[in-house]
């Protein structure tokens, strides 16, 4: 695989890191622990994209076939994406590794439990993919996608009122 499909399938593995505990309701941990497991396995093919890319890949350009009135959707990883995408790997799989071993007692609700991961999945695709954008509509694309993931993920605990402040706040901050 060239360094841009490791890249975009790392952004794909994230993406659908918190799915599995979401449709089948894993019990415990299991489902917070295999999302965050895919996470890990997404960082490696991220870094070794990046690694590839650094040690002298040449840059490269996907670009859909599927022309919006905007343009068409185009990802492109070159030397200075590949810079970036190192610190987001390495972030990525330190809050994976921190969020296996997490575990909040007063949560006894399954699901909310399991959308922390998923959202944080999202999260991490997104700017996986704003790194990679290589033309405005993809950008814009990326960039809603992010905004509402990460506002979904700070509204995690919405039953508190400075929560859903801070998620309202980040929400407007993004769009703005």
């Amino acid at each position: 695989m060239t360094p841009l499909e490791l890249a975009l399938a790392a952004a794909v593995l994230f993406a659908v890191s918190g799915v599995p505990g979401l449709l089948l309701r894993l019990p415990g941990n299991t489902g917070r622990r295999t999302a965050y497991s895919i996470n890990a396995v997404a960082t490696v093919v991220g870094l070794s994209a990046a690694a590839g890319m650094l040690r002298g890949g040449k840059p490269e350009i996907l670009e859909t076939l599927w022309n919006s009135p905007a343009g068409s959707f185009a990802f492109k990883l070159d030397n200075l994406s590949a810079f970036f995408l190192i610190p987001l790997m390495i972030v990525a799989f330190c809050i994976s590794l921190y969020a296996c071993g997490h575990h909040d007692p007063a949560c006894h609700r399954p699901l909310p439990e399991l959308l922390l991961p998923f959202y944080f999945g999202l999260s991490v695709a997104s700017v996986t993919l704003l790194l990679l954008s290589a033309s405005g509509i993809t950008f814009l694309a990326c960039w809603e996608i992010m905004t509402i993931s990460l506002s979904m993920a700070i509204c995690h605990e919405h039953s508190l009122k400075e929560v859903r402040g801070a998620g309202f706040q980040y929400l407007v901050a993004g769009h703005i």
